[in-house]
């Protein structure tokens, strides 16, 4: 198994989740009052006005505490063992302003990340839906479509015998951790085709979606809010 090793990019996050360990409960206690009625695309939100926390701050700490899960189940480790070995690698490679500022802290926290590191607690339940959501090789994260008017010109270039107006789709997404962009061109028949498509995919996501109401595990649509 490979050691457990803390960049130093990770300090500030890290810095963070010691700040506000104590509110980490919050997460728990949001999920049990909202329950099925709360989405996941929703819950940083959520945590966020109800924690008092900066929104960016709040996925800063989700995303650390994630990436802690995240080693428990691939170097098969319980949370203790990890937290252990993060602690003591945190003691070896910060810099001593961080360590004098922030390591007694983060000490005095461990018990709440502790909790909130639970394999079974909501923390590892959102953990698991962002991995079931997002696992794929590309993820898209904007598509606009750009309309604009092209002149065709005369042979010589001196005047406009008449226009068409083109559609062109981008796509931006991230592939191994790389941000892309893609673009296409279309034309009417396309824009139609593709909002049919989206039409449908929606309608299909809802008519799943009430069909396992009766199940006893509550079912989101993905980057559904409500």
């Amino acid at each position: 198994m490979a050691a457990i090793r803390v960049p130093q990019s990770a300090l500030p996050d890290l810095a963070l989740v010691a700040t506000h360990a104590a509110k980490l409960p919050l997460f728990s206690q949001i999920l049990d009052e909202l329950g099925s009625k709360l989405q996941t695309v929703g819950l940083r939100e959520e945590f966020s006005q109800r924690a008092g926390i900066p929104l960016a701050d709040v996925s800063k700490i989700l995303d650390r505490l994630s990436y802690l899960l995240s080693v428990c189940e691939r170097e098969d480790k319980t949370v203790d063992a990890v937290l252990s070995e993060f602690t003591a690698h945190l003691e070896k490679i910060a810099a001593p302003e961080w360590k004098s500022e922030h390591l007694d802290r983060w000490r005095l926290a461990i018990p709440n990340i502790r909790a909130a590191l639970d394999p079974d607690g909501p923390l590892a339940i959102y953990y698991r839906t962002l991995a079931q959501t997002y696992g794929f090789q590309n993820v898209l994260y904007e598509s606009r479509i750009y309309t604009e008017l092209r002149p065709i010109f005369n042979s010589a270039e001196s005047d406009i015998l008449r226009a068409v107006v083109t559609h062109m789709l981008a796509l931006r997404y991230a592939g191994n951790d790389i941000s892309k962009s893609i673009y296409f061109a279309m034309d009417s028949t396309d824009v139609f085709r593709l909002q049919k498509a989206c039409e449908q995919a929606l309608k299909r996501a809802d008519v799943i979606k009430k069909g396992l109401s009766s199940l006893p595990w509550s079912t989101e649509i993905a980057g559904e809010k409500e």
